[in-house]
């Protein structure tokens, strides 16, 4: 994780959607208010939002006049204001000019040698194929032939779950149209392309898109160092979290956690349940 954030870091300009970190950083998460997260949900848990997956064998007449009444309800909230998409609306990311390798340090007590010329010799691999060795197109027919099993075994076994990814990733980056929909479930007549690629389109993809252009490379190298100074840096935090808490702010903040650890396993009555599903439905809920 810390090689991938250093890359996010390193490729993604500031306003990319692709250099957040989407599970959190604990600096920025520690310093998370209700208030942010309340303007949040606001923002983007909306009906224009709302992407509705419903798999299976259906009658489409009926499920379109059960659909009717959350048509008529969203409609009837009015104009929303306009909402990013964090990945279509965000800055674009800009060429690379230059390539940059960095060694990023993780933690860990099993040191290894070192990889720093690793990069360099991956290139050189690919060189040689391009002047020399060439591409075996048998071997590679073979793998793409797997993979194209591969698919087919999960469009007939988890169909649903195949079908309903193209959907999401086409409501987060496709046209609101759904004009681009087609295009992310493709992937055999992509396969069946791909398999008439002869080796000299193979090798003039891998200059073009590999060997001749700048690119990141991070290098994760274990350190029991680091994990040390991780250890020293988190007990001297808490240390000084305390002292500057104090024990009565302190003794008031383990209360509240106690408190609310036994109000979060209170059993939730099912008569509320029940309407925080239908509000969900016709509010704000992304349903799969």
């Amino acid at each position: 994780m810390l090689a991938l954030f250093r890359y996010q870091r390193l490729m993604y300009p500031e306003g990319c959607g692709y250099r957040s970190e989407t599970g959190g950083l604990m600096e920025a998460l520690r310093k998370l208010n209700v208030e942010t997260i309340r303007k949040y949900h606001a923002d983007y848990y909306r009906p224009d939002n709302l992407c509705l997956i419903i798999t299976g064998k259906l009658d489409l007449d009926a499920l379109l006049k059960v659909l009717e009444p959350l048509d008529e309800r969203i409609a009837a909230k009015g104009a929303l204001p306009p909402h990013p998409r964090p990945f279509v609306d965000s800055l674009p990311v800009p060429p690379l000019e230059k390539s940059i390798q960095e060694v990023v340090e993780f933690p860990d007590e099993d040191e290894t040698e070192e990889l720093e010329d690793l990069t360099k010799e991956v290139f050189e691999v690919m060189e040689r194929i391009v002047k020399e060795d060439g591409i075996d197109m048998e071997r590679m027919k073979i793998v793409i032939s797997r993979d194209r099993l591969k698919t087919l075994n999960e469009i007939e076994n988890n169909p649903h779950n195949i079908y309903s990814e193209a959907c999401i990733i086409d409501h987060m980056y496709g046209k609101e149209d759904c004009s681009d929909l087609e295009k992310a479930v493709k992937d055999l007549r992509y396969y069946d392309e791909i398999m008439n690629f002869s080796e000299e389109k193979w090798i003039e993809y891998l200059k073009r898109f590999y060997i001749d252009q700048p690119h990141v490379a991070i290098l994760g190298h274990p350190s029991s160092e680091f994990a040390k100074k991780l250890y020293a840096d988190e007990k001297q935090r808490i240390e000084e979290q305390c002292k500057t808490l104090g024990p009565q702010k302190l003794e008031e903040l383990d209360r509240k956690l106690k408190d609310a650890k036994l109000a979060n396993e209170v059993p939730i009555p099912d008569e509320i349940i029940g309407k925080c599903l239908r509000e969900a439905i016709i509010d704000h809920t992304v349903i799969f």
